[in-house]
C-alpha cells in the first residue's frame, strides 16, 4: 500500500476502543500517537480521520485541527465537503456514506453480493446525476474481512468497473477531494 501511494487516515487505536468519555488530555494523546504511527509506518503523517465507530467527544475536532488534520468523515450529512467550526486552524467534513457501509448491508442486513452491487451502483447513478449541478463525492465504506472475501469482492469490482466507463468520475483520496475543494472554495 505504501509503494503504491495509498492515503492512510487516522482511525483509532482499534475499532473497540471509543474516544467517548476521555478526558481532552487523554483523547488528545490518543489521536496524537495514532496520527504519529501511521507517519511511522507510511512516512507521511495523515491528513484525515475516521473516528472508530464514527464517534467523537465535544472536544475531537478542535484536537484534530491543532493536530494537524484537515478532514473528518465523521459527519454523515452531506454528499459533499463543507468547512467546520473549530478553534484553530481548518477542517473540513467529508462524506462518508453508511447507506452502503458493507458492514450492516453484509452483516446486519444480510444482503447478497448482488444487492450489495445494486446498492452501490443505485447510490453511483444518483450522485452522477446530481453532480450536473454540483460536484458530489461518494465514499464506499470498505473492510477487508467482509467485502474482501472471494464470495463478495466480485461485486465490488464490478461495481467499480461500471464507474470506471464514465469519464465525468474522477477517483480520489480523501486528500486530493479536500484540495480540490479548497481551490474551488478559497474562503472556506
Amino acid at each position: 500500500m505504501k509503494k503504491r501511494g495509498w492515503e492512510f487516515m487516522g482511525h483509532g487505536t482499534t475499532n473497540s476502543e471509543s474516544l467517548a468519555g476521555l478526558n481532552p488530555e487523554r483523547e488528545r494523546e490518543v489521536i496524537r500517537s495514532v496520527l504519529n504511527t501511521i507517519e511511522q509506518a507510511t512516512g507521511r503523517k495523515p491528513r484525515g480521520w475516521l473516528g472508530s465507530g464514527l464517534v467523537e467527544t465535544y472536544n475531537t475536532l478542535d484536537i484534530l485541527a491543532e493536530e494537524g488534520v484537515i478532514y473528518c468523515g465523521d459527519w454523515n450529512t452531506d454528499d459533499q465537503p463543507y468547512p467546520m467550526k473549530v478553534k484553530t486552524g481548518k477542517l473540513f467534513s467529508i462524506p462518508y456514506c453508511m447507506e452502503i457501509n458493507d458492514i450492516p448491508l453484509f452483516i446486519r442486513k444480510g444482503y447478497t453480493g448482488e444487492q450489495y452491487y445494486r446498492s452501490v451502483i443505485d447510490q453511483f447513478e444518483t450522485l452522477l446525476a446530481d453532480s450536473k449541478k454540483q460536484p458530489r463525492v461518494m465514499g464506499i465504506p470498505l473492510h477487508p474481512m467482509i467485502t474482501g472475501q472471494p464470495l463478495r469482492i466480485k461485486y465490488l469490482q464490478r461495481a467499480i468497473a461500471e464507474m470506471q466507463k464514465n469519464d465525468a468520475v474522477w477517483f480520489a483520496t480523501g486528500g486530493e477531494i479536500i484540495d480540490a475543494y479548497q481551490r474551488a472554495h478559497p474562503t472556506g
